[in-house]
């Protein structure tokens, strides 16, 4: 079929980007929402978190395991509570349901910031192909975190910003931005507000119009902001008191600051990840450019540097950050992919197919890592799963190398159908077999017994509340030895799990307690020891 013929047919969908990035969320998540367990560590926390919320409404105040949880605010847990209200419990079919809806947020959001800037309904649809199809996106889609709600908030909050600042006079547009802004800094921390104000101001720089910033809109909306978090903060002084409020802004804010610094070299960690992270659309910046783009496809001059502004200044902040994980870089994708999917739109012929080549052998080395992958992982683990996706990898590979100079639509198509069903490969046929080392589930298995028959449970040097969403219940955790030696010799019958290391570094020789099981999770081997056990 020609790639007349494949536009035509697909005409209709074309001009309905929102539908269309609908149904790409759709056809990537719909199947997997109840396919495996909820995964150590943050799925089965945050499961704890919003359980301790609905049943003892601690609504401002976060609580893990009975204990306060300032790690994260609230705002993703308040959209969770409804839904786990309506379900009548708090499982994985819910939480992973919810988090499809946040990666229809991000598309969404995507589309929003790409009409903003001046793209076109094509280069917006591109956009939204390219961010949904990435490998590293795509599988981060499966895991179910805040992460995607906040690149919405932050993509709206860019667009709306960006609406405000080439506004002549006082714009809604920049209020909603700031208080967008707000709601991200209440979803996961700072920046949720620093990534919009500093594309917004870098943006300004640009066009020298720093003056913007005195108008009566900036100020209004910065005083909205400022007071939203400020109402969360005197909430959780009320709810926690001072000690909850220090741990916030000392513990986590601080601490993540300021930790992970490697001098220069730490800064610069980005610098070989953020394109890591992209591909394989990363390869598409190192492709020159033509001018063959169709009229209206590409951001307006204004809108094309507004974008720049907002992944640069982004990618400075996260950088100055001494604490570096590669998901902190997710917001900077909603903009990166509409600046790729207008490099894309207007790539010379020769740069076309040469492209497409570099994404074909993209495809090539996932399917070689996963043909390898059995042979290297730390697990015994049997996976007969990888070789189907491996095999959908190659394909695609193939597909992609044979029809490399066809038209962008075309090939941006194959890349969705074969990431498509190479997602929901993964998550059908292997994530399910992964449970038995990311979920808490065969730990508790073995703990459940002796739980029943009167034993008392404490965990050493674990993951804080790891072990609370399949428990349903508070258990006792400790960090120092003496004190969980204390605990021990208090309890009747005590009940311990820990890694093997402390086991052998702290309790090898100790007569009170006795090996009862060692269960795998997550890399590690935990040993459950009990005291008091009939045999």
């Amino acid at each position: 079929m020609t790639d007349r013929k494949i536009i035509r047919r697909l005409r209709w969908l074309l001009r309905r980007p929102w539908l269309a990035a609908l149904l790409i969320v759709a056809a990537q998540q719909a199947l997997l929402v109840g396919s495996r367990d909820l995964w150590w560590a943050d799925e089965v926390r945050h499961a704890d978190v919003l359980r301790h919320m609905i049943e003892n409404g601690d609504w401002l105040a976060l609580r893990l395991n009975d204990g306060f949880y300032p790690d994260k605010p609230p705002v993703y847990f308040w959209l969770l509570a409804p839904l786990a209200w309506l379900r009548g419990t708090v499982d994985a079919p819910l939480i992973m349901s919810a988090h499809a809806l946040t990666v229809a947020a991000a598309l969404l959001a995507l589309l929003a910031l790409a009409r903003a800037v001046g793209a076109g309904r094509g280069a917006g649809l591109a956009a939204a192909v390219i961010f949904s199809t990435g490998t590293y996106v795509l599988v981060l889609s499966h895991y179910a975190r805040m992460d995607f709600l906040f690149a919405a908030l932050i993509g709206l909050s860019w667009a709306c910003l960006f609406v405000g600042a080439r506004a002549r006079a006082v714009s809604p547009a920049m209020i909603c931005g700031f208080l967008l802004a707000a709601l991200a800094t209440l979803t996961k921390g700072p920046f949720g507000a620093a990534l919009p104000l500093a594309a917004l101001v870098s943006f300004l720089i640009l066009g020298r119009n720093l003056k913007r910033l005195a108008a009566v809109d900036v100020g209004l909306g910065l005083a909205l902001a400022l007071g939203l978090v400020g109402l969360w903060v005197y909430g959780i002084g009320l709810a926690g008191g001072p000690a909850y409020v220090e741990a916030i802004f000392s513990g986590q804010i601080g601490e993540r600051v300021a930790n992970g610094r490697d001098g220069v070299l730490g800064m610069l960690r980005y610098v070989a990840t953020l394109p890591l992270v992209f591909l394989p659309w990363s390869l598409v910046f190192l492709m020159p450019a033509g001018t063959n783009a169709s009229r209206g496809a590409a951001p307006a001059a204004d809108g094309f540097r507004y974008a720049w502004s907002a992944a640069l200044s982004g990618f400075v902040i996260v950088s100055l950050v001494g604490e570096k994980h590669e998901y902190y870089l997710l917001p900077l994708l909603l903009p990166l992919s509409i600046l790729a999917a207008d490099r894309l739109l207007r790539l010379a012929p020769a740069s076309r197919g040469r492209f497409w080549a570099g994404v074909a052998l993209f495809f090539v080395l996932i399917a070689g890592v996963l043909v390898v992958a059995p042979a290297v992982v730390p697990y015994r683990l049997w996976l007969p799963g990888l070789v189907l996706c491996a095999a959908l990898s190659a394909a695609t590979a193939l597909a992609l190398f044979r029809a490399r100079r066809r038209a962008a639509v075309v090939m941006l198509a194959v890349v969705l159908a074969g990431q498509t069903l190479w997602i929901n490969a993964v998550g059908l046929a292997v994530m399910p077999s992964l449970n038995a080392v990311f979920s808490p589930q065969p730990v508790v298995a073995a703990l459940r017994p002796y739980l029943q028959g009167g034993h008392r449970l404490a965990a050493y040097g674990l993951v804080r509340g790891v072990l609370g969403h399949d428990l349903k219940a508070t258990y006792a955790e400790f960090r120092d030895r003496d004190a969980l030696r204390a605990w021990i010799e208090a309890q009747e019958k005590p009940l311990v799990v820990m890694p093997r290391p402390r086991w052998r570094r702290d309790f090898a020789d100790d007569a009170t307690l006795e090996i009862v099981a060692e269960v795998p999770l997550a890399g590690a081997v935990l040993v459950i020891a009990a005291a008091g056990v009939e045999r």
